[in-house]
């Protein structure tokens, strides 16, 4: 059978209302962001990166006492990044700050090079050693201490000649480690080298989202530029870097890009593959009865599901998210014991969507589907129950 999170979100969610493609999009870039950024580190003593980038400050900024904060020497010093530690005291670096949406927002420094961290970056089995980190530094401007396990920061470099849509750090190879003391959140992230783009408009974003995010900026791309949405009541910090030319590689940023492009191709192939044929990895002897069943579940909602289907009462559970908001939950059938888990907000968002369901459809047909349905109760807890057909399922006769 399918059980895994990942088919369940590409195989489309079907909550009591329906949230369209800019939040499918979002759900699955969260999903990119918790795999690019799984090797998160929060050691206490270790990372890296060199050649110096001196900060400019944009029209916005405001002046500030930089004592108030750490440095990026320290800020690496206290994830552990010793050499990365070292790199940055020898720095001579202008810190610059700017205040959005109740934020404040200090980038206390940024350097790129090869070969620089301790804990080099492993994207499959490749080492991506070529490198930028940026320590950047928010604080809540009415003095209350940030939160980090419910307050959500997008931080990346942006390059203006590319969508930042889709050239992010989560594209980058994306990583980072943060710390919160004295209530100011600390972030050190590392992406691939952009430094070979320093020749052209080159940016650092801070959001108060989980990742890049339509709305926030615009993106001129006949000018080569992008500029922070005014309009916008949050944080969307953006601060522009002024890097000498001179360190620009064109060949490697054509060689970067030439891979971006490759794995975009690689991505549209498949996916037009799928929409040719969305059955075409189930075996040919189970593809019609697959087909059959994943039809029929796609046409089940929270408003019907009661009349087409029936509550395994055994599988019901109610459980409450933990403090980084992951919640799981046992499949307990047929004697099969598995675990799903997943960020609540990933699907609930908050509260915009209520009950959602997830099908998981076998081979076998009609007679193996299973609808896992998920609701956010009123008091925050999460609600998980297995429906299956009324008529046909084998499923029905299981204890």
């Amino acid at each position: 059978m399918i059980n895994n999170l990942d088919e369940l979100l590409k195989r489309a969610l079907t909550p009591m209302e329906e949230p369209g493609e800019e939040l499918n999009r979002e759900i699955l870039n969260q999903v990119k962001e918790e795999r690019s950024m799984k090797n998160r580190r929060f050691k206490k003593k270790g990372t890296v990166a060199a050649v110096a980038a001196a900060l400019a400050a944009a029209a916005s900024m405001t002046a500030f006492a930089a004592w108030q904060y750490r440095s990026a020497s320290q800020v690496a010093e206290e994830l552990g990044e010793e050499r990365l530690d070292q790199i940055f005291a020898e720095q001579a670096v202008q810190v610059e700050s700017q205040s959005f949406g109740g934020y404040k927002v200090v980038l206390l420094g940024m350097v790129s090079g090869e070969n620089l961290s301790e804990y080099p970056r492993m994207v499959g089995e490749a080492i991506h050693s070529d490198r930028t980190y940026l320590a950047v530094a928010v604080s809540r401007e009415d003095g209350s201490p940030v939160d980090d396990e419910n307050e959500d920061f997008f931080m990346s470099p942006l390059v203006g000649s590319l969508n930042p849509k889709d050239n992010n750090v989560l594209e980058w190879a994306g990583n980072y480690g943060q710390y919160v003391e004295d209530g100011v959140l600390y972030r050190l992230t590392e992406c691939d080298n952009i430094e070979y783009f320093a020749d052209q408009n080159l940016y650092v974003c801070v959001t108060d989202t989980t990742f890049y995010k339509k709305g926030l900026y615009e993106w001129k791309e006949s000018e080569g530029t992008i500029v922070r949405n005014d309009g916008y009541e949050g944080l969307n910090a953006l601060f522009e870097l002024q890097i000498d030319p001179s360190k620009a590689d064109p060949e490697k940023a054509g060689s970067f890009l030439e891979k971006l492009e490759k794995k975009e191709q690689e991505s549209k192939e498949t996916s037009h593959s799928d929409e040719e044929d969305p059955y075409s990895m189930i075996p040919p002897e189970s593809r019609e009865a697959y087909k059959e069943a994943a039809e029929w579940a796609e046409q089940i909602t929270p408003d019907n599901i009661e009349q087409y289907c029936v509550r395994l009462e055994q599988t019901v559970q109610t459980k409450e998210p933990d403090r980084e908001g992951w919640v799981s939950f046992d499949k307990v059938i047929s004697g099969n014991d598995t675990e799903q888990g997943f960020k609540a907000d990933w699907f609930f968002r908050g509260g915009e969507i209520t009950v959602f369901i997830a099908p998981d459809v076998g081979t076998g047909g009609m007679e193996e589907v299973l609808l896992n349905m998920y609701t956010l109760n009123e008091d925050g807890t999460v609600t998980f129950a297995i429906w299956v057909p009324k008529e046909g399922s084998k499923w029905l006769d299981v204890e």
